[in-house]
């Protein structure tokens, strides 16, 4: 191995753990939104919202 080829190793490396790290606090980020999407729709204090109407069908929803 020559020094360019050692070079560009050492470059692709460290790309490749620059990725690794946006992708790692990527997913963080959104595993933190899920959580607030889901805590802010588990506590919405508005009541349930039901079709009204009929169904295709007839009936009475």
């Amino acid at each position: 191995m020559n020094i360019n080829e050692i070079t560009h190793d050492l470059k692709l490396k460290g790309n490749t753990k620059s990725l690794k790290d946006k992708f790692e606090n990527l997913a963080k980020e959104a595993k933190q939104i899920g959580t607030q999407a889901q805590q802010s729709s588990k506590s919405s204090s508005s009541p349930s919202i039901k079709p009204t109407g009929r169904s295709k069908d007839g009936r009475n929803i």
